[in-house]
């Protein structure tokens, strides 16, 4: 089974992480927002309050051990800039990230991303679930489809949630 982690739980990384839950990917979705996750944790394998742009955090929750990262942070450009970097720098082999602006995209390429995601680029409705779903479609098909073990569990003070 092919894992995947969803960094940001917004709309987008909500409605991909889903479609690739529904697609039978093990799905690790983290938001430093606690109401995003709470809304994504019955749709994904694990979803987690954390903080992306620490390396430690990405370590301990055994992010490194993912087929492909999918950074989907749309408010903040530092942390998902910092965040692909890390996912870079800890091993992730395939990592997608979700650019706000041409000079984001030109940043984010800088720091290792290996794919971007631009929907001004996009031929899709502005339905919730069309953007998600043809990202969806690219992860699946960029690469072959590995076992695996589950997720490693969350640390006990995250388990509250």
């Amino acid at each position: 089974m092919k894992r995947i982690a969803i960094i940001g739980l917004g709309n987008f990384g909500f409605y991909l992480g889903r479609e690739l839950t529904r697609q039978g990917f093990d799905v690790l979705g983290l938001d430093v927002r606690k109401d995003a996750v709470q809304h994504a944790k019955n749709d994904v394998a694990v979803a987690v309050a954390a903080d992306a742009t620490q390396k430690e955090t990405l370590l301990d929750l055994g992010v490194a051990e993912a087929d492909v990262a999918v950074v989907t942070i749309g408010t903040n450009m530092l942390a998902s800039i910092l965040a692909t970097f890390l996912l870079k720098e800890i091993g992730v082999r395939q990592v997608y990230a979700k650019a706000l602006s041409e000079e984001h995209e030109r940043i984010l390429r800088r720091v290792g991303a290996d794919q971007i995601l631009f929907r001004k680029r996009t031929w899709l409705s502005d339905w919730p679930g069309a953007w998600p779903t043809r990202t969806c479609w690219s992860i699946c098909r960029s690469s072959e489809i590995t076992a695996s073990s589950k997720w490693k569990p969350c640390p006990a003070s995250w388990a509250k949630l």
